[in-house]
Order: C-alpha cells, then sequence, then structure tokens
C-alpha cells in the first residue's frame, strides 16, 4: 500500500468517526432538551398547584369566617382538591416520561459500548435517575 492510499484511508476514517460523533451530539442535544422540556412542565404543575392552595385556603377561610360547619360539600372546595390531585398526577406522569428519556440515552449508549468492545467479558449495569425533585430554598429569617 503505498502512502498516499494510507493517507487517504486514515482521512476516511477520521470523517467518519467525525460524522458518527456528530450523531451522538445530536442525539444527547436532543435528550437533553426533551428533559429540561420535562422539567420546565413540573414546575409549571408544582405553581400551579401552590396558586390553587392560596386559593383553596382564602376560599376556606371565607367559610370559616361566615359560620360554615363544614367546607367538604362546598363545590368550590371540591372542585380546587380535583384540581391538586390532577396536578400531581401530572406531575407523576411527566417524571416517568423524563426517567423514561434518561433511560432510554443510557441504554443506547450501553449498547454501543458493548458492540465497540465485541467479545469483552465486562458486563454494562444501566442506573436510571431519580427524578428531580425541586424544592423551594429556605425562607430568610430577619431579626426583630
Amino acid at each position: 500500500m503505498s502512502f498516499w492510499d494510507e493517507v487517504r484511508k486514515g482521512l476516511e476514517e477520521g470523517a467518519q468517526a467525525l460524522k458518527k460523533g456528530a450523531e451522538v451530539v445530536a442525539e444527547k442535544t436532543e435528550e437533553a432538551a426533551k428533559v429540561a422540556k420535562l422539567r420546565y412542565d413540573i414546575h409549571a404543575q408544582r405553581q400551579s398547584i401552590k396558586k390553587i392552595f392560596t386559593e383553596l385556603g382564602g376560599h376556606v377561610f371565607e367559610l370559616a369566617e361566615q359560620g360554615h360547619a363544614t367546607v367538604w360539600d362546598d363545590e368550590q372546595v371540591s372542585a380546587h382538591l380535583a384540581a391538586v390531585r390532577e396536578a400531581r398526577q401530572k406531575i407523576s406522569e411527566l417524571e416517568k416520561e423524563m426517567a423514561a428519556v434518561s433511560t432510554k440515552g443510557s441504554k443506547k449508549e450501553a449498547g454501543e459500548s458493548a458492540a465497540e468492545s465485541e467479545g469483552s467479558a465486562e458486563t454494562v449495569e444501566v442506573v436510571a435517575e431519580e427524578p428531580v425533585v425541586e424544592e423551594e430554598p429556605p425562607k430568610k429569617r430577619t431579626r426583630k
């Protein structure tokens, strides 16, 4: 094989590696975008729950001020409770979807690694990421 044939072969292999790398970057970017959107959707649902709790608390307070003995029969209270349950269910579904997106990417990487190391005795373990639970930062205390 001549020098130029070796150079050409090396360039072709480099181009293939570059193409494969670009594909991996595109897939990772798409996965990260999906996870970011799901995290935003979860955050929006939590904000919705906070708003509902505020409205519910205000309404219950008004019922108490008016002397109602029970709030459970009130239609608005029932509607608020149903909305909170629905938002919590949506959060659960979004967290499962986010875990599936993360697991799918991990499984794909594991499959590629196994294919690259043909005949290797290594075992690849895929671990699903735990859903991210956003907590409110602690409130600042002020001295009086």
